[in-house]
């Protein structure tokens, strides 16, 4: 499935992905960074959404009762996403 239209199903935005990027930026600011590396937290941030998605399906299958994706990624990442 494409992430774009998996993310919208769950409620996950372009800007909170981007979100996820700047704080995973924010915690590397004070070091200099090759592009390579900024194309790898893009990319973690989008791993990270989707891991989220899919361990709060499995919580839901399993418990019956979940964290939303968006509350796993707030925990995990101390982001405010919209």
């Amino acid at each position: 499935m494409d992430p774009q239209k998996l993310f919208a199903k769950h409620d996950i935005s372009t800007s909170d992905i981007d979100q996820i990027c700047q704080t995973f930026k924010a915690r590397v600011k004070d070091q200099a960074l090759p592009r390579q590396a900024e194309v790898l937290l893009e990319s973690a941030a989008v791993d990270l959404a989707l891991g989220a998605i899919e361990m709060s399906q499995e919580t839901q299958a399993a418990l019956d009762d979940a964290l939303s994706p968006k509350d796993l990624i707030r925990v995990l990442t101390g982001c405010q996403l919209s």
